[in-house]
């Protein structure tokens, strides 16, 4: 209820977000390409855990043929399904989103996949002679444990830090380097630069007049409008607003900031001028 309070002072609507309308966050497109990339990031993140399970339930079917999986395999596998069928319910029709960390979405049923594995294995290992169980289930969960964290490894996940500090790095010398008349226009870095500097935030992407216009209104108020951009942001940039002269940004930055994700600080008052300084560069 109070969630419901604060976006129906925020936005107008108590199932109102900040993210955009329902109609904005779901369509039925979606569902196919999500199924996809869902299904490729399962394979490639999480394939150590799906061989243990496979080779479990492989396991089960085949020793003791007469024997049935015990309750808990079955109970669990109910469980489990019906709450991936509820997540996935909820984020097939969601937005699709190429980065591979958006597996993260699928969270709130992982748990109880691990569940069913771990019922799995153990009823798999229970089928197995004595004298080979331990050393087989030893170097089966090792195995896969180990090669979790070389996938891990590979997808940067242990570099996440660092890459996501950019939004601390650029906010804190913006709120340093900015005059306190700055108006910071911007999309993807919008909620970490007002929470760092508290100077007012134009969203380009939300902006429904004409960028140039825009901009030329903040100067006229006496404000200071500079574009704040992340490199894979430059052509959606570009396709919004086709006939601007700001939204090409081919004038020398003031700043640069990151390695892997880079962002750029400009200041559309230099479209003219001379080029008489030096971009700061920070990581």
């Amino acid at each position: 209820m109070v969630l419901a309070l604060i976006q129906w002072r925020l936005y107008g609507h108590p199932l109102a977000s900040g993210h955009g309308t329902f109609a904005e966050l779901f369509a039925a497109g979606n569902i196919l390409p999500n199924i996809r990339d869902y299904s490729v990031r399962l394979f490639k993140g999480e394939a150590p855990a799906l061989v243990l399970a496979t080779a479990s339930a492989l396991v089960i079917a085949v020793a003791r043929r007469g024997a049935s999986p015990s309750a808990p395999v079955i109970s669990s596998l109910r469980l489990t399904t019906l709450v991936a069928l509820l997540v996935l319910l909820c984020y097939l029709p969601y937005g699709v989103f190429p980065d591979w960390s958006y597996l993260r979405f699928l969270l709130p049923m992982l748990p109880l996949v691990f569940v069913t594995t771990g019922t799995l294995v153990v009823n798999a290992s229970a089928r197995l002679p004595a004298v080979i169980r331990g050393p087989i289930l030893l170097v089966a969960v090792t195995a896969a444990c180990s090669t979790n964290v070389l996938i891990a490894s590979r997808e940067q996940a242990f570099n996440l830090r660092d890459y996501e500090a950019r939004y601390r790095t650029v906010g804190r010398y913006l709120d340093a380097a900015l005059p306190k008349e700055a108006v910071i226009v911007t999309s993807q870095e919008s909620g970490s630069a007002h929470y760092y500097t508290g100077r007012p935030i134009l969203r380009w992407d939300l902006l429904g007049a004409d960028l140039d216009t825009a901009v030329e209104e903040l100067t006229n108020r006496g404000q200071r409008p500079v574009l704040l951009i992340e490199d894979w942001e430059e052509p959606e940039l570009r396709r919004r607003f086709p006939a601007s002269a700001v939204a090409r940004i081919d004038w020398p930055a003031r700043a640069r900031f990151g390695t892997t994700t880079r962002v750029r600080l400009l200041d559309p008052e230099d479209r003219n001028r001379p080029v008489d300084w030096t971009a700061d560069r920070l990581p």
